[in-house]
């Protein structure tokens, strides 16, 4: 099986620890109303409290 990895990918990274994670909730809301469903990200990634919101974010971009 071939796969192409394209020449240009965007990338998330969500930071992760305490207070960043309600941080990361404002900013995943912001990008939300202002890409919506056209646009996404290649790679979304973060640890801790990150990488739960980055999760959402990716799954609400599927859906």
């Amino acid at each position: 099986m071939s796969y192409k990895i394209p020449q240009t990918q965007r990338a998330l990274v969500f930071q992760g620890g305490g207070a960043l994670g309600a941080y990361n909730a404002g900013v995943f809301k912001a990008l939300f109303e202002k890409i919506g469903h056209k646009e996404g990200f290649d790679i979304v990634a973060g640890t801790s409290s990150g990488g739960m919101n980055g999760a959402t974010f990716k799954w609400i971009l599927m859906t």
